[in-house]
């Protein structure tokens, strides 16, 4: 038996992967959630006063994640897809730039920033596929239903319950729920990124989790998340819809739409009370971009704001929107880098939509329409989102292509063959 159960873990080491990265990121949110609650915190508060226990939890944690990833990557070496090393390339170039940006400015990122690179190099080494996507829509629901349990369990300390700024005017009867993430802001923003994944499970399952998420995304009161929501379900209404021969186009078509709204809206807008007051941060934004445009002003330029007196009213955790925060922390550099990864990223999903796989063109939606208002990718500082973004991105840039009919593209690469059609992602 136990031989057995470890044959099926040498099988499944994507899974294995999958399932630690979302330990490593929820254990220490749960610490917090359980020891000190949930609640609104001006930046200038700071984030560092946290108990032992989750500091320690933390550190044993990152530690554990790093290790596993050391022991996958030895493992598996040498069975690594070396052909697909522009990929592996691709997808390191932007925790390359930061720390070339971080050492050109004389500062020091965090230890663990070591995390992102082994990350990555394992889902290369272990091939995560598309076998990894139903694991992702089941630890998608898992997040919700525990953070559901915890708002009815613990009302006190997973959901907020004093308000301030732009909390105040969202708020429900029943609180705002953070449940295992600092804010319902962050909630909802993994829950819809993993919609897609919640949309791969098949039968009831599916219909179970996509419940649990449904609920706790519109208790999460993010505005934001909910626009992220519709636009995927939109998209997988509609892909579903047309004729097999024009999916491909239309889900270029959509991301591009999706993409151009991203990119367009924090460069034009010029109120400081749009969409929720986030256009005071874009107009920031835009300014210290302007004094550093090639490499930005630094991975920790947010945590340096939180200090000084222009604080922009102690609610400047990030920039608000994927692309300025790209441009204000790694400038131009940074934001061709992980554009570059992006293209490619939907050109893949083309393809994987012209054969009737949509899960690619629904995450790369899904990442892109959650960037509009907030920041979920991040190789330093979000790494809370790394199971419902960063994962899937390696499923999307790594994952070999599957065909109709669920034959093996690349059945001499060495790629495990245990994928059928219909899994991994929907099918139209």
């Amino acid at each position: 038996m136990i031989a057995r159960a470890l044959d099926a873990l040498r099988d499944r080491r994507d899974a294995v992967l999958v399932v630690g990265v979302w330990l490593a990121a929820v254990l220490p949110q749960l610490a917090v959630l359980l020891t000190e609650g949930r609640g609104f915190q001006p930046v200038t508060e700071g984030t560092d006063e946290t108990s032992s226990l989750v500091d320690g939890l933390t550190t044993v944690c990152n530690a554990g994640l790093l290790a596993l990833c050391a022991v996958l990557v030895v493992l598996g070496l040498r069975t690594a897809p070396w052909r697909r090393w522009p990929l592996l390339a691709l997808l390191l170039l932007p925790w390359v730039v930061v720390m070339a940006a971080a050492l050109v400015a004389g500062s020091r990122p965090p230890v663990m920033t070591v995390l992102y690179p082994a990350v990555v190099v394992a889902a290369w080494v272990v091939r995560i596929s598309w076998r990894a996507v139903p694991v992702l829509g089941w630890l998608t629901a898992a997040t919700a239903a525990l953070s559901i349990v915890a708002g009815l369990v613990v009302p006190n300390l997973a959901r907020y319950q004093d308000y301030e700024g732009a909390d105040a005017e969202k708020s429900g009867p029943l609180g705002i729920l953070a449940g295992l993430l600092p804010s319902g802001n962050n909630l909802g923003l993994a829950l819809a990124v993993g919609i897609p994944s919640v949309l791969a499970l098949r039968g009831a399952s599916r219909l179970v989790a996509g419940a649990l998420v449904l609920v706790a995304l519109g208790w999460s009161y993010s505005r934001g998340a909910w626009l992220a929501a519709v636009v995927v379900l939109v998209a997988a209404a509609v892909l579903a819809l047309v004729p097999a021969r024009r999916r491909a186009l239309v889900a270029g078509l959509g991301m591009g739409a999706v993409a151009l709204v991203a990119v367009v809206l924090p460069l034009v807008t010029t109120s400081a009370t749009a969409m929720a007051n986030r256009g005071g941060y874009w107009i920031a934004g835009r300014d210290e971009w302007a004094d550093a445009p090639v490499l930005g002003q630094g991975w920790d330029f947010y945590d340096r704001l939180a200090g000084s007196a222009d604080d922009l009213g102690g609610y400047a955790y990030h920039a608000h929107n994927q692309l300025m925060q790209l441009l204000v922390t790694g400038g131009v550099v940074l934001v061709v880098v992980v554009g570059a990864l992006l293209v490619v990223g939907a050109v893949r999903a083309v393809r994987a939509a012209s054969v009737g796989d949509l899960w690619p063109t629904l995450t790369v939606t899904a990442i892109v329409a959650a960037g509009i208002v907030e920041v979920p990718y991040g190789v330093v500082d979000r790494t809370m989102f790394w199971p419902y973004v960063l994962v899937p991105l390696c499923v999307v840039l790594l994952g070999a292509p599957r065909p109709a009919g669920g034959e093996r593209v690349d059945a001499g690469d060495g790629v495990p063959d245990a994928i059928t059609a219909g899994q991994g992602g929907p099918r139209a």
